[in-house]
């Protein structure tokens, strides 16, 4: 999905693996030892486009967001593939973590 996040500016570094960034209207590959900063309200999102998990570490400023991802997200098991298919309980964590963040999602195409 593509989001903005107008509340909060996100950070990434990128740990293992390889991701697809998109950053405004630019798309580029990140890999393992890249740092991504996205600055607060461009849009964004990321894609495993791979066929090995990619591990990264967030970083928001102001802090607040990271106990909300905690408190909801379901991390993917080590080793394990995340699930192919979005169920009803992770589209509604999702949605609840969108109303506590203010993140707006927002067409891939401008």
């Amino acid at each position: 999905m593509v989001v903005l996040k107008p509340m909060f500016t996100p950070r990434r570094r990128i740990l293992d693996g390889e991701l697809e960034f998109l950053d405004g209207d630019h798309v580029f590959t990140a890999r393992a030892g890249d740092f991504i900063h996205v600055p607060r309200g461009i849009r964004h999102r990321f894609k495993n486009r791979g066929a090995h998990a990619a591990r990264m570490i967030f970083m928001f400023t102001p802090p607040g967001p990271e106990q909300v991802i905690a408190d909801y997200a379901q991390p993917v098991q080590y080793g394990q593939a995340p699930p192919s298919q979005v169920d009803d309980d992770q589209l509604a964590r999702y949605e609840e973590m969108v109303r506590l963040t203010g993140v707006i999602n927002v067409p891939e195409a401008t």
